[in-house]
């Protein structure tokens, strides 16, 4: 534990003199706090990549890039991923069913997206 407190404040010294950092505005938690993990999900990825798609065609758009992607595909996809994700909270089958249609949904945005997006790459 000395050779870690005697190695933090050789680095300390350090930065300081490399005016790296500002004592006065120093400040260290090493508070321990237990934290849930939020792994990511199917419906949460490919709605990620539907936003990720949709601002790339935007800035396509935004530099004179046509044809455009007609309609708003990143706002249905977040959604229907909330919708899912309030559907699985209740743990029923009749929810687990409803979120399995809503995944059926999701997954026909992103085949419009794939579709809009190789008129776009044409």
């Amino acid at each position: 534990m000395k050779l870690i407190e005697a190695l933090n404040a050789e680095l300390l010294a350090r930065a300081v003199d490399a005016a790296v950092v500002d004592i006065g505005w120093l400040r260290a938690d090493t508070t321990v706090v237990p934290a849930d993990i939020k792994y990511p999900t199917d419906s949460g990825l490919l709605c990620r990549e539907i936003s990720r798609i949709g601002r790339l065609v935007a800035r396509l758009h935004d530099a004179n890039i046509e044809p455009r992607i007609p309609f708003d595909n990143q706002s249905a996809a977040r959604q229907a991923a909330h919708r899912i994700g309030s559907r699985l909270r209740r743990r029923t089958e009749d929810a687990r069913a409803e979120g399995l249609a809503i995944n059926a949904e999701l997954t026909e945005v992103a085949d419009t997206v794939v579709e809009q997006t190789k008129r776009v790459s044409s």
